[in-house]
């Protein structure tokens, strides 16, 4: 059993602020994928992969160290023994998969293992490692939006004005970036598919005869995934309350997304 990661682009125009496909993560295959495109007013791509690289990275490190915690809490100290509780994001990091980021612009991480047979309450403690990496996700978003609005308030219009104040400008851009990579993180690892975090959330809260039923269908629905991902159809789906949680936590009016 495994936990890590996969992809759905998709922008966002905040006022000319800020508009980027964002990174995600997709729950348990060990994939995550990096969308570096943007569509800023500054298009200088050195200055974009120096805010979005250290917000992908310090994202994928907590999401995969949570389901890390969890499982050691659970009674599975797998992945703590493999170093797997760790910000560091070189214990994560999958070689190929890290150049593939650079070259190809997605990539994947380690899988994070876990044994169910070392859990205390198997049905219920996978439930809890499978919602530990998107809660991690809302819990980033709610301090990066924190920031954000702190920062945005005290320094008002300089942030637009054609030379702003450098350290607040990173700031505040940065901490945008968090609350968007961090809702779309975890809005599409709650997806209910395999082998999205959401299909194992989901197969825990089935009655066990329709979970069983339900995990028959692990073999095409990573298939299905793809088609919905590249198709955007995903997108269209999980989009809304991607924004409305962006919203919520930054105070940008969804009419301006």
């Amino acid at each position: 059993m495994n936990h890590g990661e996969t992809p759905l682009p998709f922008s966002l125009d905040f006022r000319g602020v800020s508009a980027y496909h964002a990174a995600l993560q997709m729950g348990r295959s060990g994939a995550v994928a990096v969308f570096l495109g943007s569509r800023r007013v500054d298009p200088d791509l050195l200055q974009e992969i120096a805010i979005r690289v250290p917000i992908v990275l310090l994202s994928l490190s907590v999401h995969e160290s949570a389901h890390a915690w969890v499982a050691d809490r659970c009674g599975d100290p797998t992945a703590r023994l493999e170093g797997r509780i760790t910000l560091n994001p070189l214990a994560h990091l999958d070689p190929m998969g890290t150049l593939c980021m650079i070259w190809a612009r997605f990539g994947w991480a380690k899988p994070v293992p876990v044994n169910p047979y070392n859990l205390r309450n198997p049905r219920r403690d996978d439930i809890l490692v499978s919602a530990a990496g998107p809660a991690s996700n809302f819990a980033m978003a709610l301090g990066f939006g924190i920031v954000f609005r702190i920062v945005a308030a005290v320094f008002g219009p300089a942030l637009t004005a054609p030379n702003p104040p450098f350290i607040p400008w990173l700031i505040v851009h940065m901490a945008l970036e968090g609350v968007v990579l961090s809702c779309a993180l975890g809005i599409f690892n709650l997806v209910p598919i395999f082998p999205l975090d959401g299909s194992h959330v989901l197969k825990g809260l089935l009655p066990p005869h329709l979970g069983e039923k339900y995990e028959s269908l692990n073999p095409v629905m990573p298939i299905a995934l793809l088609i919905l991902v590249f198709s955007n159809q995903l997108g269209v789906l999980i989009g809304p309350p991607i924004f409305l949680l962006v919203s919520l936590f930054t105070g940008i009016p969804m009419s301006h997304m």
